[in-house]
């Protein structure tokens, strides 16, 4: 008896492998997000908690929040500020011709596929303080509410 095989070949449609291309690529940064939420905070709740002692629960905090700065610093700017993109004709000057408005759409797409590994640390470090707010201000609540 033969064992049956998944298909996983792409579809023949050009517009249908894209889509298919395009959603493999999405579920590959979510996974990569998640991974790197649950790595970033192992690494800085074990070495928040105080048992690894509090210089370095004050480098990891200082660290991570530095990189989360820098980082998101350097993703607005490297973008320059999503101007580039999204934007009709009617929003560039007049005196452009139809070729310099396509140049800079396309520089500003290309920007942003570019810069879009930095949103693979930026979420995760965002989320790591989310969790650390949460746990700080209202699990504490709970936990103080039933002691």
């Amino acid at each position: 008896m033969k064992k049956s095989k998944k298909n996983t070949s792409l579809p023949e449609n050009g517009e249908e492998r894209d889509k298919v291309i395009a959603a493999r690529k999405t579920l590959a940064r979510l996974l990569i997000v998640i991974v790197n939420t649950v790595l970033f905070y192992t690494v800085y709740a074990m070495l928040a908690n105080g048992d690894a002692g509090y210089i370095a629960s004050q480098i990891v905090m200082w660290t991570y929040f530095a990189a989360l700065i820098v980082l998101f610093s350097a993703y607005i700017i490297y973008n320059k500020g999503f101007t580039m993109v999204n934007r009709t004709a009617d929003s560039f000057p007049e005196d452009w011709s139809y070729e310099k408005m396509c140049a800079v759409t396309e520089e500003g797409e290309r920007r942003k596929q570019k810069s879009k590994w930095m949103l693979l640390i930026i979420i995760p470090l965002m989320f790591t303080f989310m969790f650390d707010m949460i746990d700080l201000f209202i699990l504490d609540s709970f936990r103080y509410l039933f002691n």
